[in-house]
């Protein structure tokens, strides 16, 4: 894949992502004004977190608010697939949708902390099918990483930039050892 290729596609992925979060954010406007249409206006109702359910009593949707997250999560009618945004003010926005049990996913943040191991990950996306077996993925931050390959990096191509000037290119091999690199 040449590099004009590779930027196509990056924008090909963003405007799907874009499109997937406007319908997301629509979803969530016609799920509130719905679940409220019946109140006088004016009125203000407080909650802590509202779930919606289809006529057979299933969840489909819930808004949830905590101490610095607030989530949308939307389920499919048989909870094969899902989508979640949620915005955190410790640790960033995030677009997380999938399909049957996980296997295939679409991750697009804008950057978060990792409590348990006190990093933080870059703003990136991350696409994944089968299981992570096949992954796109692109990490920008004080270092940048584009992937396409597996997500252990085994049959992989990388890219690296450390923001400065060491800029790197390397294809991996079965067992994720360099075949090539290129300074």
């Amino acid at each position: 894949m040449t590099q004009p290729d590779a930027d196509d596609e990056i924008k090909r992925l963003r405007l799907r992502l874009n499109l997937m979060f406007c319908l997301c954010l629509i979803i969530l406007s016609l799920s509130i004004y719905l679940a409220f249409r019946s109140f006088a206006t004016g009125k203000v109702i407080e909650a802590e977190g509202i779930i919606l359910k289809d006529s057979a009593g299933n969840q489909r949707a819930r808004l949830t608010l905590r101490a610095s997250t607030t989530c949308l999560e939307i389920v499919g009618p048989l909870n094969d697939a899902t989508a979640e945004i949620c915005a955190d003010d410790k640790n960033g926005s995030s677009l997380l949708l999938t399909d049957k049990v996980g296997r295939s996913r679409a991750f697009l943040s804008a950057g978060q902390e990792l409590s348990e191991v006190g990093a933080r990950l870059a703003p990136g996306l991350v696409i994944a099918a089968d299981d992570g077996k096949n992954l796109y993925s692109v990490q920008v931050g004080n270092e940048t990483q584009f992937l396409i390959g597996r997500g252990d990096e085994r049959n992989s191509l990388v890219y690296r930039s450390d923001g400065k000037n060491a800029n790197s290119l390397t294809i991996t091999d079965a067992a994720g050892k360099p075949k090539t690199t290129l300074p």
